[in-house]
């Protein structure tokens, strides 16, 4: 047994199971109030279109300290459970940056695959909200009790308060560095304003917010952090706060191997700000970027 994310991930060796081909599997599990998490993760993967889809980490097994899998289904104050999934030999965050850029088919590969399961649980009227692998947080299409996703990857509707959607985690994916292959984030784990100012400036205004005076306050500082400049100390110079031009710019200039302009399109094809306009995951696959693989 390895800790990966102790105490609550870990990578076992599998002794002896004809069903589970990997020498390896991930077993999870959760502490105290999180364990709720788990169990709809596990309720999750009982949807067979979940359970049954190639695009999806397999969940090979459920244990708890009894052995009796409705025992815990039956008790919701059982101590704990352990989900036992596929082992995946590459996590996308191991990759070098260059390798997506060096290798024109990548992106197009995991494209096909991340919008495939987004296309799924479009059906499934679902929003993952984290990511694709991670399904103790997947809601219900447009929840907005609280603002959804992380904030590098938060889509402008979830900013604004509107809800979280399927078009929201198109945008997820559109701004996930791996699919171009940059190193650091397109928009920084800051702060919200700060998160807010950086996508107008990269991908164009957004809407205002629904009435609600922490969003309104930080579409405000936003937009003067967007806008204004400092005195910079060390240089005694006036410089902008976001110094960042389009998204198209900022990708065109990363160093290395260059992004194609195909590749270019199809982000510029998925980021779309007004979330009404922005393709679906069934769309997305039907873009000549991604079709082109199929005919290689």
């Amino acid at each position: 047994m390895e800790a990966l994310k102790s105490p609550t991930v870990f990578k076992a060796q599998v002794l002896s199971d004809p069903g589970i081909k990997s020498a390896s599997v991930v077993v999870k599990t959760e502490p105290n109030l999180e364990k709720i998490c788990l169990r709809r993760e596990w309720n999750n993967y009982k949807i067979p279109a979940i359970a049954s889809s190639q695009y999806i980490r397999g969940l090979c097994d459920v244990i708890s300290p009894n052995g009796e899998h409705r025992a815990v289904e039956a008790d919701p104050e059982a101590d704990s459970i352990y989900l036992v999934f596929e082992w995946m030999d590459q996590s996308l965050r191991t990759v070098p940056p260059f390798a997506f850029r060096d290798n024109a088919d990548l992106p197009k590969v995991i494209s096909k695959a991340v919008l495939s399961a987004l296309a799924l649980l479009s059906q499934l009227n679902a929003v993952h909200t984290v990511k694709a692998g991670d399904f103790g947080n997947m809601l219900s299409q447009g929840y907005n009790k609280i603002r959804a996703q992380s904030l590098p990857t938060r889509a402008p509707e979830v900013w604004q308060g509107l809800g979280c959607f399927h078009s929201s985690d198109v945008w997820s994916f559109g701004v996930t560095s791996p699919i171009f292959g940059a190193k650091d984030k397109i928009v920084e784990t800051l702060t919200e304003a700060w998160c807010i100012a950086k996508i107008r400036r990269l991908v164009g205004p957004i809407g205002p917010p629904i009435s609600n005076r922490d969003y309104e306050e930080e579409f405000l500082i936003a937009e003067y952090l967007e806008s204004s400049t400092f005195e910079h100390p060390d240089t005694g110079l006036e410089t902008p706060f976001i110094k960042v031009g389009s998204l198209r710019e900022e990708l065109e200039k990363l160093p290395g191997p260059k992004i194609s302009s195909e590749l270019l399109d199809f982000i510029g094809f998925l980021l779309v700000v007004d979330h009404g306009e922005r393709p679906t995951a069934s769309e997305a696959l039907q873009h000549h970027y991604l079709t082109s693989l199929e005919a290689s």
